[in-house]
């Protein structure tokens, strides 16, 4: 998958699930997705998140992920820091995360692709989750062999020697199971069961970054989180969607 930005719990549920992950970090960079943005609660009780952004420098519309420079002409390290201290006096796992953050985002980058690797190990290790990972710009794949979306992920599998694929369930249709069965290659889907936790507020704000968990909750209970979620083959994807 791409690297995204201190992610939602769904991702942190498939690198625990994974034996390896794959930073696809040489895919075309979308300005309007979590890879340099991610969401927190607002500090005002009647507004439900604001964003945590990376700020990045002007680069043409075809650059990819790895070739993304951040402004750091922006303070943009302090901002983000200075819009988590609302948390401080509420949340009772705020030092622990600040900290997190500061190690994942106060190193002097330029790239975009460190910050974003940087924040999922920092992340991992705090949260005990074993994450073996590749930089896809580094395994000089041929991806001539490319036809079509689905290809890409059963080609990175294939080039690892893996027995499973596992992806989240949105866009299932565009792997092709037949390919996958072929080149005796499991084809799965992990679906999250995001749980409920103290906000200190409701309506419960969903999905927001995992720094917002990690913020409430700790490590030991994030971890009970993180096994909430289902494996389901493409043909049950498939059947749940004729039925709906």
């Amino acid at each position: 998958m791409q690297p995204y930005f201190f992610p939602y719990l769904g991702y942190l549920q498939l690198i625990q699930h994974t034996d390896k992950w794959i930073i696809f970090d040489s895919i075309q960079f979308s300005s309007k997705s979590w890879v340099n943005r991610n969401r927190i609660l607002h500090p005002d009780a009647n507004k439900e998140w604001q964003y945590l952004t990376i700020p990045l420098r002007k680069h043409p519309n075809c650059s990819r992920i790895n070739e993304i420079d951040i402004n750091n002409n922006i303070a943009w390290q302090q901002q983000m820091l200075g819009k988590l201290t609302h948390y401080k006096k509420i949340a009772p796992f705020y030092n622990q995360t600040i900290e997190i953050v500061k190690e994942s985002i106060l190193p002097s980058h330029t790239k975009l692709n460190n910050v974003l690797v940087n924040s999922l190990v920092n992340t991992c290790d705090y949260l005990g989750i074993g994450f073996q990972y590749s930089l896809f710009s580094e395994m000089n794949f041929d991806d001539s062999i490319i036809t079509s979306p689905g290809d890409w992920a059963l080609n990175i599998a294939k080039a690892h020697h893996a027995s499973e694929y596992v992806n989240p369930p949105s866009g299932f249709k565009i792997f092709n199971e037949g390919a996958f069965i072929k080149n005796n290659i499991q084809l799965s889907f992990l679906t999250s069961d995001l749980p409920t936790y103290s906000q200190s507020r409701s309506p419960f704000s969903v999905g927001l970054s995992i720094i917002d968990i990690m913020m409430w909750n700790s490590p030991y209970d994030i971890k009970l989180m993180l096994n909430k979620y289902r494996i389901n083959s493409y043909k049950e994807l498939d059947q749940q969607a004729i039925v709906k």
